[in-house]
């Protein structure tokens, strides 16, 4: 008896030891062999759960098309997500085959493990016929089937760049919109420009901050002033993802409104116009600067939240200089603790470096 004789042979005793079945399953998913296929798809329904799942990696491997619908069937098991690299491994090598059947597994109301898993497959795969059906999964009850409908789609590729440019512009569908637009700026693809730019004036939050990241990613100069303005959008998401956007694109234009937008109200909006600043300019932090934009930095070490302070105190121990020095004495009598304290830090370090 040949190798794999024997151990379909010990697959199909019915009370053989786990560990002796479990290496069965391993071996013949090593060994390939096409009179394996059947037996693997057996061991789906064994009891043991290492059993089935080992039988899953070992379809897989091995790429017949035979698996499929067993494979999908098995997508139901509650241990399927801890195999996801396994079952997409699986559906990848066998392909075009699995495409319709993954499609119509993308519609199983009931199982939500499926619906997702059929999303990353048909994104491993790649094929134009998903894309539709993808495009509809974005509006899934499921957050993990949505945001795995829009990478795919990414992955797709050109094909799918005119069904999501609609889908952006369905005013019916918010989830779709969402998805959408960030499954646009993952491609990169300019085409959405136009359409991101629309979106980025849009009365939901979400979809404008969304639309932002899409053009920061897209990195097309026709974004650069609408994304300016963004940054006194009245959301703070939206300004953040402004921020990031513009801090992606490198455009010295974004300097002096990204400076002013120092003053938000939201800790988080600072934080990453900090970040952008740091990439737009990283030398930006000088003395002329200092000069420039002196009454702003005067009024919003006075008037400004805590974090505007101490990241101006920041700003000023960089400087340094007599006139940096004067502004950090004024912080000396303010009613928050931390900027006091951080002032006279600040104040004692550019004495000691400058003597």
């Amino acid at each position: 008896m040949d190798d794999v004789k024997q151990l379909i042979a010990q697959l199909s005793v019915t009370n053989a030891d786990k560990k002796t079945k479990l290496e069965a399953i391993q071996r013949l998913g090593q060994i390939r062999d096409p009179r394996a296929v059947k037996p693997l798809i057996k061991a789906l329904e064994d009891e043991d759960d290492y059993a089935r799942l080992h039988a899953a990696l070992a379809l897989g491997k091995m790429g017949d098309p035979r698996a499929v619908e067993p494979l999908i069937q098995a997508l139901g098991d509650e241990y399927a997500v801890g195999l996801t690299q396994g079952f997409l491994e699986a559906f990848s090598k066998i392909g075009k085959p699995a495409v319709e059947p993954l499609i119509k597994a993308l519609g199983d109301e009931d199982e939500k493990n499926v619906r997702f898993l059929a999303a990353r497959a048909l994104g491993a795969i790649s094929d134009p016929r998903a894309v539709k059906p993808l495009i509809e999964a974005l509006d899934d009850e499921d957050e993990s089937v949505r945001s795995f409908a829009s990478s795919s789609l990414s992955k797709i590729g050109k094909p799918a760049v005119e069904p999501l440019l609609t889908a952006l512009q369905d005013k019916n569908t918010y989830f779709r919109r969402f998805y959408a637009a960030s499954a646009l700026g993952n491609m990169g693809d300019p085409r959405a420009v136009e359409t991101l730019l629309e979106a980025l004036g849009e009365y939901e939050k979400d979809v404008r901050s969304e639309a932002a990241f899409a053009l920061g990613e897209i990195g097309d100069t026709r974004a650069v002033e609408p994304l300016i303005k963004a940054l006194g959008d009245e959301d703070e998401i939206v300004r953040s993802g402004a921020a990031i956007a513009l801090g992606n694109m490198g455009d010295p234009h974004a300097v002096e409104p990204l400076i002013l937008s120092i003053w938000d109200d939201d800790e988080n909006v600072l934080i990453n116009v900090e970040q952008a600043l740091e990439r737009v300019d990283p030398n930006w932090i000088t003395q002329r600067s200092l000069e420039k934009y002196m009454p702003f930095f005067s009024e919003a070490l006075k008037e400004g939240k805590t974090h505007v302070k101490l990241y101006i105190i920041s700003i000023f121990e960089k400087i340094g200089g007599l006139e940096a020095s004067k502004l950090l004495m004024q912080a000396f009598t303010d009613k928050d603790k931390k900027v006091r304290l951080s002032a006279s830090r600040a104040l004692q370090n550019i004495q000691q470096r400058e003597g």
